[in-house]
């Protein structure tokens, strides 16, 4: 079995016995582990920690894989939220950190004071010509 597989069928728990042979290659095909040896740009996770339907270890894991690649990456986890963001605390907190992450990544400074997203050691300067 494929190491995607095995990483998807460990995340899912007890719903991988519900899930065919067929369904479980499909999701493996398209799950962001089978891919992330392509990945380079930084990447922002923000995730909800009760989330049934991508379970915490999932983010945790693909976290694993982009810093294990170097890749600058940041996971915010919502420590209440299922899937999807329903408060508007949190939905203000995760477009607030969005907002903070495309600064660092572009290279401007968002109105506001928003806190540091990227660790400083995987921060990003913007990749473009001085004008």
């Amino acid at each position: 079995m494929p190491a995607a597989e095995q990483t998807l069928l460990k995340s899912l728990g007890e719903r991988a016995k519900e899930i065919s042979r067929r369904e479980l290659a499909t999701y493996a095909e398209r799950a962001p582990m089978s891919h992330v040896d392509v990945v380079g740009a930084p990447v922002l996770l923000l995730q909800g920690g009760v989330d049934p339907v991508v379970p915490l270890s999932q983010a945790e894991a693909l976290r694993g894989a982009l810093a294990a690649r170097g890749v600058p990456h940041a996971l915010v986890v919502f420590p209440s939220e299922a899937h999807g963001f329903r408060p508007a605390a949190n939905l203000v907190r995760a477009l607030e950190t969005e907002l903070a992450f495309y600064g660092e990544v572009l290279g401007f400074t968002p109105a506001g004071g928003l806190p540091a997203v990227l660790p400083r050691s995987t921060a990003v300067a913007p990749d473009r010509p001085e004008t």
